[in-house]
């Protein structure tokens, strides 16, 4: 009978013969870095540099994807590996003779090319396996989300934070599984909103504040915004920069979109949120 580590040798095995797929986003970056914008554009730079610098060059690519990781989490979901069944597992992964292939968003893709083991251990350890999600907060994605991708996706999200399960954080986590698969208008972008917040809470953080905070931030952001544009009427932006002026990153209708994220998983999991009189139209909720 395979152990854990044998099970996921074998899954990450099968990942990788079937393909690194590349992001758009990644795809941006590596045509920033090389000029390869498609499949057939990779290859000769592939076969071009040495050895050192296909090395860098795959460091900036192997990234699992969340498709590939709620593979192997149902894996997870049962036994969590130790750091010694990590490291076994990276040895049985570089003992054998793995080929790849990237994956473009067009569905082209490159030859198969042999996978380096600097790139091996470092696809293994983005997979964060031995990353523990609090107990509590498991059994309340299992029993409040009903539909089983999402029950791994959300445990991926996690995975993949640096959330420390501080006694607030599971509590609001565990709040936030009763309430929002089933009321929010999308609980998963409310929840990749709410991460980052998390991930900076100490053990006296009250997750309440830091989410209104986080919401007067994109308020203000979004009066920057309406003030800049005003001025962008008589004077052009470099002018504005110039003068010291900042330049909203996010336009205003997604810092509102995100006002409206956090305004609702205030108002589910607290029961109750802060008005901004700029906010635009009031937020409708199905409680």
């Amino acid at each position: 009978m395979q152990d854990i580590t044998e099970k996921l040798a074998q899954a990450v095995l099968q990942q990788l013969e079937a393909g690194i797929v590349l992001s758009r986003q990644v795809v941006h970056y590596l045509e920033s870095m090389t000029g390869a914008s498609s499949a057939r554009d990779l290859e000769p730079e592939l076969e071009a540099v040495d050895d050192s610098e296909l090395c860098s060059l795959l460091e900036l690519i192997f990234y699992p994807d969340r498709e590939g990781q709620c593979a192997i989490e149902p894996l997870l979901e049962k036994e969590q590996p130790a750091e010694d069944d990590i490291n076994r597992l990276q040895q049985i992964l570089c003992e054998k003779d793995i080929h790849t292939r990237m994956i473009f968003p067009d569905n082209t893709m490159t030859k198969a090319i042999p996978v380096p083991r600097d790139s091996l251990l470092s696809y293994v350890r983005r997979l964060k396996l031995s990353r523990h999600i609090d107990n509590q907060v498991a059994s309340a994605i299992n029993q409040h989300i009903a539909d089983r991708r999402d029950v791994l996706l959300a445990r991926v999200m996690l995975r993949n934070s640096r959330i420390a399960f501080l006694p607030q954080v599971a509590l609001f986590l565990c709040n936030f599984f009763r309430f929002m698969p089933q009321k929010a208008k999308d609980w998963k972008a409310c929840l990749e909103l709410a991460i980052p917040l998390l991930e900076s809470a100490t053990p006296d953080t009250d997750i309440y504040t830091v989410l209104m905070n986080q919401k007067r931030h994109y308020a203000e952001m979004i009066r920057r915004a309406e003030n800049a544009s005003e001025q962008l009427k008589q004077i052009p932006v470099e002018a504005l920069i110039m003068r010291g002026s900042s330049i909203a990153c996010i336009g205003e209708d997604e810092a509102r979109a995100r006002m409206g994220r956090i305004d609702e998983t205030a108002l589910y999991v607290f029961g109750q949120t802060e008005i901004d009189e700029n906010q635009g139209p009031p937020l409708i909720l199905n409680f």
